[in-house]
């Protein structure tokens, strides 16, 4: 009974872990978009002639942040190798090892079980590992934005009351 309730410890934690993996990848879409938008504004205020050296430095550093804030979001969603979750093939292979030794033993039961714990410790293990991974990259994403929106406020701050 304990061991069924660790199982489903171990899958309830999975989903978790899969739903964050979810939640990483929707914002660092959301991190793209935002710098794409800047960028693209960014494009627009160049059209017109930059006279001040001012301008160019906070331009240029704006730009390279969000060039930045994109790779690194674009690091959170690039493609990691996790473990599989054990469902399926995995237990399937348990099972039928346990029904060919035709020894249905509380020990050789406990074994059964133990292993499917350590598989799913393994897997939530890797997938806790890859999401700190994508935890820091879109961090790293949203403070060059932060700071690539705060070069772009100060430059047209600069801009505004220099006319």
């Amino acid at each position: 009974m304990l061991l069924h309730d660790a199982l489903d410890a171990y899958q309830k934690e999975y989903r978790e872990l899969m739903d964050i993996w979810k939640s990483l990848e929707s914002k660092a879409q959301g991190v793209i978009t935002v710098s794409g938008f800047f960028l693209a504004g960014m494009f627009a205020c160049i059209r017109t002639p930059l006279v001040y050296y001012y301008e160019q430095c906070l331009l240029t550093a704006s730009i390279v942040l969000l060039v930045f804030s994109i790779l690194s979001a674009l690091f959170v969603q690039r493609l990691r190798s996790v473990q599989k979750a054990p469902y399926g093939e995995l237990t399937g292979t348990l099972v039928r090892d346990l029904i060919k030794s035709d020894d249905f033993s509380s020990g050789r039961i406990f074994a059964y079980l133990t292993d499917q714990g350590n598989f799913w410790d393994c897997t939530n293990l890797t997938v806790r590992q890859a999401n700190e991974k994508k935890i820091t990259s879109l961090l790293c994403a949203q403070c060059f934005l932060v700071l690539s929106i705060l070069c772009f406020i100060v430059y047209t701050i600069i801009k505004i009351w220099s006319i």
